[in-house]
């Protein structure tokens, strides 16, 4: 009655207004026809919040039917406050910007030129999404996070479906380390795969639970959405058209419905051949050629790596017990679920045909990656479903703890991918050098094969050139800039080192898996440095030379079996500094030969040489590059096993303006973990006059007034060994004070050229052993040189100096008869200087040591002319 009042009045209010309406016509009164146009207004007013009251109820309705319940809502905040932020600081990689890239081409463009196993479809929902929201980072990333959430809660729902715990499902398909690291928030199209794999399945479980065929024409749509996004779709949709045989056999669905489906799924593959012939040329002819591995071996690998994904446990560092805990609760779920198969099988179909197309894509996975680089994400379609399958339908306690159990490891398995989260930092790349770049600044990736240029494009907003390992010529061409930034990823880069001669060198290495070389133009600056031109690289070992072209930073990368072995410019870290430098490793039983051909040289090579701080070990051998002059033994430069560059002085005043040839010749005892490296200038300053220790064979040593006159040449350890570990200085030339000093083990019985380390500090200088109570004298006669003064340095080596105890030394320099120095100490580590002022020419000197106990002296010296 209320209703039919209503309807009565509102035609009453019309009734009235028209009449109104009508009188003021026909009086032609003003005032009337705008009272009736107000009143007609308020009418409509009226009628409208009407229709807005129905139309909200509608979408509430919709809403209510939609909306998440309670927990499964604080599953997806939980997962949003966890998850997000963390991803949203990592960097896109290459491919995920180059799909961005992808997407703003034209349509046309999309549809025919795109390449590979990436099909139209999820381009041209990207395209719509971006040139809706745009670009920013947080869009794009926000895009696969929704689409993952989405996926989660259609999971939810088949869980209900499959009466399954619809909360420990979700709660793990959310925590898997493989799904958050490769889809919830990757730019590419796995989410939206896994999506489209869940809702097909969903909507074909409400056809065959209800046979409505409202539900034919989403479920359609999805599977052709499916077909052109990715051709891993393809795996999924195998599977599922083989559910649907199954269910029309068990007349579980209609035999009409599923004659539609086929027939609509069957002309839709059809054009699939167009790109599946781009994907088979991209895929397994250009990629796979070199990966015809096999299955067993490739395949085999593949499994064990994906099993290790999705479950979390290659995750799990040295858990072994998390490991095993998981793997047996997950073996506990399946017993007890095939116990179940027993009672009814016919209920269990869709728990098989689940475990089943897990198995299948595993399988064609596993064979696949035998041709063809298959990435562990393609199983991520494959996770879910494996959820879906093990849990039994029970509500037993054990059930639960089970997958309490499953949950913990499952999250700290991410947890712990998370920590070890390890990607190219572009964006982090792109901020740093961001600051420094102006308009005349110029950006160069070079990468160890083909990608695109976007991704650096995308964080720096500046251009960026790709270049794919270019030699020192391509890069020269490519630069136009004065100031040049040269982003370094998986690329062999000695040419940009050998741009050294042109441009000031910055290297900086803040960055995981990228280097950073900033260049800028010396503006003619002349350049000295012989590493940048070696010409020709000699190998001799068993009376055989190989030759090797040294050009571009390098010799051939096919030269040797390991890359160690290969010469090249190189830029390495010893001790807190780096350098470019020339890397040259000694080789087993060879030697390794620079050679420097037509030279002008000045008054001295100018040598620095380290070791990489990581090489150094204890008590390993020491590197030695001997100088040859035009064939002429000049000097022996020794590298000790410490870290730290070492300068050295090789005097060439002799050849002050002369061209010569030059050879350096690389050597070492033991060849293990000598990763050396050296750097050598042409200098046009007088070196120091190191006559001593030059001149070593032509002194004359003695002991307890007794001359030593056995010279040996044969170089020595002190202790006789032959391999590691070295357990002090080496000694090169030397005189014996008495004969057969090996058969007596007193060969540290000996006065010889050696070097040192004291107090972390090397020396090249003489060894000079004392004894208790006697002394052991080293005498140079003849000298017949005017100097300003005599310098030098002395001390104990680190190797013997805190095994020495209740000892005395005293170390005496005697000059033309008279004692001109004399210091009484008590050894310990560090080098302790002289400087003796001369005013006459000097024609002998005389160094003499002695000690009240000679146990650990392990003494050295060396002195100067200045």
């Amino acid at each position: 009655m209320l209703v039919i009042r209503r309807q009565h009045r509102h035609k009453a209010f019309y009734l009235f207004s028209l009449v109104i309406h009508i009188f003021g016509k026909l009086k032609n009164h003003g005032v009337t026809h705008s009272i009736f146009k107000r009143l007609i207004t308020i009418y409509n007013m009226y009628q409208l919040m009407k229709e807005l009251q129905k139309s909200s109820r509608a979408i509430i309705d919709v809403i209510k039917k939609c909306s998440l319940d309670s927990g499964m809502l604080i599953i997806f905040i939980v997962f949003i406050l966890s998850t997000f932020g963390f991803f949203l600081g990592t960097s896109f990689d290459n491919q995920s910007v180059n799909y961005l890239y992808i997407s703003g081409w034209d349509i046309s463009d999309i549809f025919f030129k795109n390449y590979g196993d990436q099909l139209p479809l999820w381009f041209l929902f990207v395209k719509m999404y971006t040139s809706l929201f745009g670009t920013s980072e947080i869009v794009l990333k926000l895009l696969p996070a929704l689409t993952f959430l989405l996926s989660a809660y259609v999971l939810f729902k088949l869980a209900e479906i499959y009466k399954v715990n619809r909360y420990l499902v979700t709660i793990l398909y959310l925590s898997n380390p493989l799904l958050l690291k490769d889809t919830a928030y990757i730019f590419k199209h796995w989410s939206f795969l896994i999506l489209l794999n869940l809702a097909s399945l969903y909507f074909f479980e409400k056809l065959k639970e209800t046979n409505n065929k409202n539900y034919i024409l989403p479920l359609c749509l999805i599977i052709i959405a499916g077909i052109y996004s990715n051709l891993v779709f393809l795996l999924f949709l195998s599977a599922l058209m083989g559910y649907l045989i199954i269910s029309v056999a068990l007349k579980q669905m209609r035999l009409r419905h599923f004659g539609i489906i086929t027939s609509i799924t069957v002309l839709s593959v059809i054009p699939l051949y167009y790109y599946y012939e781009k994907a088979k040329d991209q895929l397994l002819i250009y990629q796979g050629a070199h990966m015809d591995f096999g299955v067993s071996q490739r395949g085999m690998d593949f499994i064990k790596l994906s099993l290790g994904e999705v479950t979390g446990i290659n995750y799990l560092h040295d858990h072994i017990l998390l490991s095993i805990i998981l793997i047996t609760s997950i073996l506990l779920l399946i017993v007890f679920k095939m116990r179940s198969f027993k009672k009814n099988l016919k209920d269990n179909i869709p728990t098989l045909w689940l475990a089943s197309t897990v198995i299948f894509i595993v399988l064609v996975l596993m064979f696949m990656a035998s041709h063809t680089p298959v990435r562990l994400r393609y199983l991520n379609c494959a996770i879910p479903l494996f959820y879906l399958a093990i849990f039994p339908k029970s509500k037993k306690i054990f059930i639960a703890i089970i997958g309490s159990v499953l949950v913990t490891i499952t999250v700290f398995a991410s947890i712990q991918m998370a920590k070890g989260y390890d990607i190219e930092d572009w964006k982090g790349v792109s901020s740093f050098i961001a600051p420094t770049i102006n308009e005349d600044s110029q950006v160069l990736m070079i990468f160890g094969y083909y990608v695109n240029p976007h991704m650096v494009e995308y964080y720096l907003g500046s251009p960026v050139k790709i270049m794919n390992e270019p030699n020192r010529e391509q890069i020269l061409s490519a630069i136009y800039s004065d100031d040049v930034w040269v982003i370094i990823r998986s690329a062999e880069h000695d040419a940009v080192y050998s741009l050294a001669t042109e441009y000031r060198i910055e290297e900086f290495n803040y960055f995981d898996k990228l280097k950073l070389i900033h260049l800028v133009r010396k503006n003619g600056t002349e350049n000295k440095n012989l590493i940048f031109d070696t010409s020709r690289v000699e190998i001799q070992a068993d009376n055989k030379t190989d030759v090797f072209e040294f050009k571009n930073g390098s010799i051939f990368s096919n030269c040797c079996k390991e890359s160690w072995q290969r010469v090249r410019i190189d830029s390495i870290k010893s001790g807190d500094e780096s350098n470019i430098c020339l890397f040259v490793h000694p080789r087993e039983n060879a030697n390794v030969n620079l050679i420097y051909e037509d030279v002008e040289l000045q008054k001295q090579i100018a040598l620095k040489t380290g070791l990489h701080y990581k090489s150094i070990k204890d008590d390993l051998s020491p590197v030695y590059m001997d100088i040859f002059i035009n064939d002429n033994f000049t000097k022996r430069i020794i590298h000790p096993n410490s870290d730290g560059w070492v300068t050295t002085e090789v005097d060439t005043s002799d050849y002050n303006g002369n061209t010569v040839d030059i050879k350096m010749m690389v050597t070492a005892d033991n060849v293990m973990n000598r990763h050396f490296c050296i750097d050598a200038e042409i200098v046009n300053k007088k070196a120091r006059d190191d006559y001593f220790y030059t001149n070593l064979p032509n002194a004359s040593a003695s002991f307890d007034n007794t001359e030593c006159n056995i010279f040996q040449t044969e170089p020595i350890w002190p202790h006789n060994e032959s391999e590691p570990p070295y357990l002090d200085s080496k000694i090169f030339e030397r005189w014996d004070c008495e004969e057969n000093l090996i058969e007596k083990s007193k060969i540290w019985h000996t006065v010889g050229r050696s070097y040192a380390i004291s107090n972390g500090e090397y020396r090249e200088a003489i060894w000079m052993h004392p004894a208790t109570g006697k002394h052991k004298s080293l005498r140079y006669e003849d000298i017949n040189i005017s100097t300003n003064k005599v310098t030098g340095y002395y001390g104990i080596s680190d190797h013997a100096a805190e095994k020495i105890k209740n000892t005395t030394l005293t170390f005496t320099i005697t000059i033309n008869g008279e004692t001109a120095f004399e210091d009484e100490f008590e050894p310990s580590k560090g080098w302790k200087y002289f400087e003796i002022p001369t005013e006459e020419t000097i024609d002998d000197i005389t160094f003499d040591i002695t000690t009240t106990n000679d146990k650990w002296n392990h003494f050295f010296f060396n002195s100067f002319f200045e």
